[in-house]
């Protein structure tokens, strides 16, 4: 049997569930980046960019982000849902995968689907979804959108409704622009037939994409194709650099959830020029309305 029969599903500690983590972590962590300003003003703008949309974060280097915004809106009933999404592929299309790599490229399934990010699902939702990423040169999007469409494909699910309901939000360095300013979206045969809206890019400090891309330690280990249906990606991460990411990922959750942390967040994203959409000014009224912990 496989390990996608199996049902093994990415292991990644549940912060929320702080009595799972027993004593793996100081009681009260710290972390750098809670009242980072760049780092909130960039949390604002993905919130603002994104607006009705399930916000997906692939991978590892947004998963800051991730934790902050969790704590932002947890308790908040009708706050846009937050997912981290633990997937890494570059270079292999769904059609290399399913030749090479067919045991794999079920496990990912069995996983894009228990987090409801099958085809079918994302067409069935009542809204859409935005994965956000760190991004280089989109490699990871590419992947991921030919990964889904031609899942679609073959569970006969319209590709064109599917593709109108997704959305890609790169993280990007900060560079001089300029009209010839190249960008991750324009020339991949991939990226075409969607519309501005559905690619978008932020960037931020080269000093902080860095961090975020390949410095900081993270609470889990990478999960590339080669492991996605490995027993293993199922067991806790318990090496010294995961469980002082887990620190981080607790401060930047219990931050978010705080009123400092929702007050700064609301302010981040009222200076951007989506507040004049309704849902977006709605979600900065709730976070202004919690009082936090």
């Amino acid at each position: 049997m496989s390990a996608a029969d199996d049902g093994v599903l990415p292991f990644r500690w549940d912060i929320t569930r702080r009595e799972q983590l027993g004593r793996l972590v100081p009681q009260d962590p710290t972390c750098a980046l809670c009242g980072d300003d760049e780092f909130i003003e960039t949390a604002g703008k993905i919130v603002a960019r994104s607006a009705i949309s399930r916000l997906v974060f692939v991978g590892r280097s947004p998963e800051s982000w991730f934790d902050f915004l969790s704590g932002s809106f947890a308790d908040i009933a009708s706050a846009p849902p937050v997912t981290l999404l633990r997937y890494s592929n570059r270079g292999f299309d769904a059609a290399m995968l399913e030749k090479t790599y067919p045991a794999e490229l079920r496990a990912i399934r069995t996983y894009f689907a228990a987090e409801s990010l099958a085809p079918r699902a994302i067409v069935n939702a009542p809204g859409p979804v935005c994965f956000i990423d760190l991004v280089a040169d989109g490699g990871t999007f590419e992947g991921l959108c030919d990964l889904l469409c031609t899942w679609a494909a073959q569970s006969q699910v319209d590709v064109s409704a599917l593709r109108a309901k997704i959305a890609f939000l790169g993280i990007t360095d900060r560079r001089k622009n300029s009209p010839n300013t190249w960008r991750w979206y324009q020339a991949p045969f991939w990226s075409q037939g969607f519309s501005s809206r559905q690619l978008t890019s932020i960037s931020i400090s080269r000093e902080l994409w860095d961090h975020f891309g390949n410095r900081q330690s993270k609470v889990t280990p990478s999960h590339p194709y080669w492991r996605w249906a490995s027993p293993a990606q199922a067991d806790p991460s318990r090496g010294e650099k995961h469980i002082d990411a887990l620190g981080n990922a607790i401060a930047l959750f219990d931050f978010g959830r705080s009123r400092a942390g929702r007050h700064a967040l609301a302010d981040a994203i009222a200076r951007r020029e989506e507040m004049a959409d309704p849902f977006v000014r709605r979600i900065v009224s709730m976070l202004r309305g919690k009082s936090g912990n």
